[in-house]
C-alpha cells in the first residue's frame, strides 16, 4: 500500500529551498524510522507531494503524523492511503 503525503505551501508556485529542506527531512526520517520507502516526491502548484510504499499503513500513518507535528506542518499536511488495486 502507498501513502500520499501532501503539504500545502504558501502561494501557488514551486517550493522554495526552505520548504524543500523540510520535505527532504521528512523523507529521510520516514525511511530512517522504518515507516516505509519513499518512492516518489515532487512539488508544484502550491503543494509538495511524497509517496511512500508501506507494509503497515496504520503504524506508518501514526509515525508520519508524529513527524509532521514535530516539523510544525500538521495544519498544512494531509496523508491519504492509496490502495494499489485502485489505480
Amino acid at each position: 500500500m502507498e501513502l500520499h503525503i501532501q503539504i500545502k505551501l504558501d502561494g501557488d508556485g514551486l517550493p522554495d529551498m526552505d520548504a524543500l529542506d523540510l520535505r527532504y527531512t521528512l523523507e529521510d526520517r520516514i525511511e530512517d524510522l522504518g515507516y516505509g520507502e519513499v518512492i516518489e516526491a515532487g512539488g508544484g502548484l502550491g503543494v509538495m507531494d511524497i509517496f511512500v510504499q508501506v507494509d503497515d499503513p496504520d503504524t506508518a500513518e501514526e509515525g508520519i503524523a508524529t513527524l509532521v507535528a514535530a516539523l510544525k506542518l500538521s495544519d498544512v499536511t494531509r496523508v491519504t492511503r492509496i490502495d494499489e488495486g485502485s489505480t
